[in-house]
């Protein structure tokens, strides 16, 4: 039996609450054909991968992502620190990446190459598969037939408004998905794009969506990851939504950063400028 396989036995993966699962195994060589198929098997079971220990490669961490899905090129694979020029330092909230867009980002990968450890700087996620499977049946069977308005912002919900421009993007989706691989429901809602609910008065799409909020980013619903050098985080961003408070630039904070996708924003919404927070000159 190949060693990944092995790995992923129960004596070596380490299940988390509410979600996810860690995983005792080095990455750093190829996989064969039958541990290339666990790979995916596992993750698109668990929708979120830790690996401790971690040293790849920018091209070894864009190999296992593309076992997922398309790197985009020129899209997909960077970094992120906190003086860079495009997300910095600033609080992000949950966000899903490229929401508001008909085909979000599919995955997405962080490897922490170069971090203080003392600042204790931390990623949350929350599931909206999870979240769909907590509401009572009735609130289930309301919102399974309920379209929402998303605004593209750069995963900051002061940002959004019921009162949209005209000359604003947006996009309305339903607030429940199918995920395109596993074809399992999902609730698809997010306080940083989610903007409202068409043809509901303000009053009652506030209240929808708060409701609707109060499951997904229920205290039970959330995982915060404190990173650790070398930790290699793989997430489903469809199943998932991510945030991070603001970062401390005084403290080490490099990320290698591989996501996987269908589309890039230009391709899929040519004639908008998003700027270089959205992966934009």
């Amino acid at each position: 039996m190949s060693d990944f396989i092995v790995a992923i036995s129960e004596a070596r993966v380490r299940r988390l609450e509410p979600f996810g699962v860690e995983i005792d195994f080095d990455l750093s060589r190829p996989f064969d054909a039958r541990e290339a198929k666990a790979f995916r098997d596992l993750f698109f079971r668990e929708n979120w991968l830790l690996f401790r220990n971690q040293q790849l490669t920018m091209d070894e961490q864009i190999r296992l992502i593309e076992l997922l899905g398309t790197v985009i090129p020129g899209f997909g694979a960077g970094y992120l620190y906190p003086e860079d020029k495009v997300i910095g330092s600033i609080p992000l909230d949950y966000h899903s990446d490229m929401s508001a867009t008909p085909m979000p980002l599919d995955v997405l990968s962080l490897l922490a190459i170069d971090l203080d450890e003392t600042a204790g700087t931390w990623t949350g996620f929350v599931s909206g598969k999870r979240a769909l499977n907590q509401m009572p049946d009735a609130l289930r069977k309301q919102v399974a037939d309920l379209e929402v308005t998303f605004l593209q912002t750069p995963a900051d919900k002061s940002q959004l408004t019921d009162e949209i421009p005209d000359d604003r993007y947006r996009l309305v989706r339903p607030a429940v998905i199918n995920h395109r691989i596993t074809g399992e429901p999902l609730l698809y809602t997010i306080e940083s794009a989610t903007a409202l609910v068409p043809d509901m008065s303000r009053a009652e799409s506030r209240e929808m969506l708060d409701r609707i909020f109060s499951y997904i980013y229920a205290p039970t619903n959330e995982l915060r990851h404190v990173w650790k050098q070398g930790d290699f985080l793989i997430w489903d961003n469809i199943f998932l939504q991510h945030c991070r408070p603001p970062l401390d630039e005084r403290y080490r904070r490099r990320m290698q950063r591989v996501g996987a996708g269908r589309k890039t924003l230009r391709e899929q919404i040519p004639d908008y400028g998003f700027g270089a927070f959205f992966g934009e000159d």
